[in-house]
Protein backbone atom coordinates (compact mmCIF):
# COMPACT_ATOMS: atom_id res chain seq x y z
CA UNK A 1 0.00 0.00 0.00
CA UNK A 2 3.09 2.46 0.83
CA UNK A 3 4.44 1.27 -2.20
CA UNK A 4 1.77 2.19 -4.46
CA UNK A 5 0.83 5.16 -3.02
CA UNK A 6 4.42 6.58 -3.67
CA UNK A 7 4.50 5.32 -6.84
CA UNK A 8 1.23 7.38 -7.33
CA UNK A 9 2.72 10.68 -6.11
CA UNK A 10 5.89 10.28 -8.53
CA UNK A 11 3.55 9.70 -11.26
CA UNK A 12 2.26 13.16 -10.28
CA UNK A 13 5.34 14.79 -10.02
CA UNK A 14 6.51 13.51 -13.32
CA UNK A 15 3.06 14.28 -15.02
CA UNK A 16 3.88 18.05 -13.74
CA UNK A 17 7.44 18.04 -15.28
CA UNK A 18 6.78 16.47 -18.41
CA UNK A 19 2.92 17.16 -19.14
CA UNK A 20 3.21 16.38 -22.82
CA UNK A 21 4.88 13.09 -22.48
CA UNK A 22 2.61 11.92 -19.48
CA UNK A 23 -0.61 12.12 -21.32
CA UNK A 24 1.28 10.08 -24.28
CA UNK A 25 1.82 7.79 -21.99
CA UNK A 26 -1.42 7.24 -20.07
CA UNK A 27 -3.55 7.13 -23.19
CA UNK A 28 -2.81 3.79 -24.01
CA UNK A 29 -2.81 2.61 -20.41
CA UNK A 30 -6.45 3.96 -20.18
CA UNK A 31 -7.51 2.85 -23.63
CA UNK A 32 -6.06 -0.53 -22.57
CA UNK A 33 -8.47 -0.35 -19.46
CA UNK A 34 -11.59 0.47 -20.75
CA UNK A 35 -11.17 -2.35 -23.84
CA UNK A 36 -10.50 -4.70 -20.34
CA UNK A 37 -13.63 -3.24 -18.64
CA UNK A 38 -15.91 -3.66 -21.86
CA UNK A 39 -15.19 -7.31 -22.53
CA UNK A 40 -15.65 -7.70 -18.46
CA UNK A 41 -19.36 -5.88 -19.06
CA UNK A 42 -19.56 -7.50 -22.37
CA UNK A 43 -19.16 -11.19 -21.11
CA UNK A 44 -20.96 -10.41 -17.30
CA UNK A 45 -24.09 -9.11 -19.61
CA UNK A 46 -24.01 -12.21 -21.87
CA UNK A 47 -23.73 -14.59 -18.77
CA UNK A 48 -26.74 -13.16 -16.42
CA UNK A 49 -28.90 -13.59 -19.89
CA UNK A 50 -28.20 -17.28 -20.74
Amino acid sequence: MLAASLLAALCGVLLLLAPGAGIVGIVPVIAWYAVVVGVVLIVGAVRIRS
